[in-house]
């Protein structure tokens, strides 16, 4: 997206892509956040730090150490009303929802149900 000359208002990276490590592009960023997040684990920092990121000045980046993949629940919970999260889909491109409010409550009860 940075390439096209869009910069989201949040972006999740954790500097790998199908485990090979890449380079975190260069953008303006106003807000930097970090956290860490285990492989196949939501964890409760992750949780609060999008909390935060949303109430933060964009552009943001959360450079996440661990792995980011499961995190796009959480956004989905808490992104605002009629946001559009985009997230790849390994070895199938790329995937966009449209937060409303089924999006968040099926993103709640998957987040529920890994308790």
């Amino acid at each position: 997206m940075i390439d096209f000359g869009l910069t989201p208002f949040l972006q999740i990276i954790d500097s790998q892509e199908k485990r090979v490590k890449r380079e975190i592009p260069k953008a303006d960023i106003l807000t930097d956040l970090t956290c860490d997040n285990p492989a196949a684990e939501i964890t409760e920092q992750s949780i609060d730090v999008i909390k935060q990121a949303f109430l933060s000045k964009p552009p943001v980046r959360l450079v996440v150490n661990g792995e980011e993949d499961l995190l796009v629940i959480p956004v989905c919970i808490y992104a605002p009303e009629n946001s559009v999260v985009l997230y790849g889909q390994p070895n199938e491109g790329l995937v966009i929802v449209q937060i409303t409010p089924e999006v968040r409550s099926k993103a709640q009860r998957l987040l529920d149900s890994m308790d």
